[in-house]
C-alpha cells in the first residue's frame, strides 16, 4: 500500500484571507501612487525654476482616483497663466500692434520695447520621469509591506 496524504483547504477560509490581502495589497499601493504623485510634484519645485511670486507654486494640485481593485490614474494640474511659458520657454519677442509691451510686475507697470526670450525650464517633464522613476519601486516596497503586515 502506497503512503498518501490528505490535504484539505477550507476554501471560504482561504478567500476571506485571500480578499483581505488583496485589500490591503490595494490600500498599500494607492497610498504609494499617491505618495509618488506628491514626490513628483515636489520635483517640480526643485527643478529649474525661480519661485519669484509664489503664484506657479500656489497654483499646483495633484489628484489621485482610485477607479478601483489597482485602478489608480493622477493628475497634476497648473493653473498660473505663465506656467506654460515657464516651462516651454519662450523666443524673444516685441510688441504686435503698440510701441512698448506693458505688463505688471508688484502692481506697478513696466514697458520694454523687446524682451529676450526664456529658456524652457521642463517642469512638467520633470515631474513625469520622477513619477516613471519612482512608481515601481514605491509600489513594490507597498506591496512587500502589505504582505508583512497581512
Amino acid at each position: 500500500m502506497n503512503p498518501s496524504i490528505r490535504v484539505s483547504v477550507d476554501a471560504k477560509a482561504f478567500l476571506e484571507g485571500w480578499s483581505l490581502l488583496a485589500r490591503d495589497m490595494d490600500s498599500y499601493g494607492f497610498q504609494a501612487w499617491r505618495r509618488t504623485t506628491k514626490d513628483a510634484r515636489e520635483s517640480m519645485h526643485e527643478h529649474g525654476y525661480q519661485n519669484l511670486t509664489g503664484e506657479l507654486t500656489a497654483s499646483m494640485r495633484d489628484t489621485t482616483i482610485d477607479g478601483g481593485p489597482f485602478d489608480w490614474s493622477s493628475r497634476i494640474d497648473i493653473t498660473a497663466p505663465h506656467a506654460r511659458y515657464i516651462d516651454e520657454g519662450t523666443r524673444a519677442h516685441g510688441p504686435v500692434r503698440a510701441k512698448f509691451l506693458r505688463w505688471y510686475v508688484a502692481g506697478r507697470p513696466v514697458f520694454a520695447k523687446w524682451v529676450r526670450g526664456i529658456s524652457p525650464r521642463r517642469f512638467s517633464k520633470e515631474a513625469s520621469d520622477a513619477f516613471e522613476r519612482d512608481i515601481v519601486p514605491n509600489i513594490d516596497r507597498a506591496l512587500a509591506s502589505a504582505i508583512g503586515n497581512g
